[in-house]
């Protein structure tokens, strides 16, 4: 198929489901039809990484995204992640009021939430409900790996996502986390864990107000970087996130 060909095949799709009704607004299909697209670069990159053809035409296919700025969900850059745990590393502190509430080891708390959101690409919903018992640790107590009970959004949010490739530096606190998940929760209330984390971002790097970046945004972040991969797909991103099959949440950034 040439680009046009491809072109032509979104453009027919979308009409079609447009005429039938699929959707309630334009943005929402278009979001959906991109999805199915992201299926097709998908193969047909992997047929010329194979060497099966010699020339990937599938490519810029998708619906541009003309939504405003503001409209637009964040997504954080390699550098500013990197910039993030350089500071975490050398001892930032949020140094304001709050501290006085929860203090130090509420503080250590959410930094272990915003790295871990980093790395799994998890909801802040889901991390802040973790206790003890949902940590998946080898013989010698090194967690390697989270259990997500699910229910968060969808069926698909329940899951095992697997930890490893942090920093050589951190070390998860699980003496941070709730024992067991039927106890209070530490340091905060589950109404405030997620305010007072995306807080701490804006503490650390003030241009995330600006920029429309919060913790979801490493959800983005954790998708664009897996996606660059060769050997993991469209599929694996969504079985580690959680995202449900033909959920039109997930894009790439």
């Amino acid at each position: 198929m040439t680009h046009g060909e491809f072109i032509e095949m979104r453009e027919t799709y979308f009409k079609d489901k447009l005429k039938a009704g699929k959707s309630k607004s334009e943005d929402t299909l278009k979001a959906t039809v991109n999805l199915r697209l992201s299926k097709i670069i998908a193969f047909f990159k992997w047929l010329q990484v194979k060497g099966i053809i010699n020339e990937n035409r599938a490519i810029d296919i998708k619906f541009k995204d003309k939504r405003s700025d503001n409209d637009k969900r964040g997504t954080f850059t390699n550098e500013q992640c990197h910039r993030i745990l350089d500071l975490i590393h050398a001892g930032f502190s949020c140094n304001n009021s709050k501290r006085r509430t929860y203090g130090d080891d509420g503080e250590s708390l959410v930094q272990q939430l915003i790295v871990l959101g980093m790395f799994t690409g998890a909801r802040i919903a889901e991390l802040q409900d973790l206790a003890k018992e949902d940590f998946l640790c080898d013989a010698n107590g090194a967690p390697k790996g989270i259990y997500i009970h699910g229910a968060v959004k969808n069926s698909a949010s329940e899951r095992l996502i697997p930890l490893g490739d942090f920093p050589k530096w951190f070390k998860l606190d699980l003496s941070l986390f709730r024992t067991c998940r039927n106890e209070d929760y530490k340091y905060f209330t589950k109404d405030t864990l997620g305010k007072e984390v995306n807080k701490t971002i804006k503490k650390i790097i003030p241009e995330a107000l600006e920029d429309n970046l919060t913790f979801h945004s490493f959800r983005h972040s954790f998708e664009t970087r897996a996606s660059k991969y060769e050997n993991i797909n469209t599929t694996h991103i969504d079985q580690i996130t959680g995202h449900a099959f033909k959920d039109t949440g997930r894009k790439i950034y």
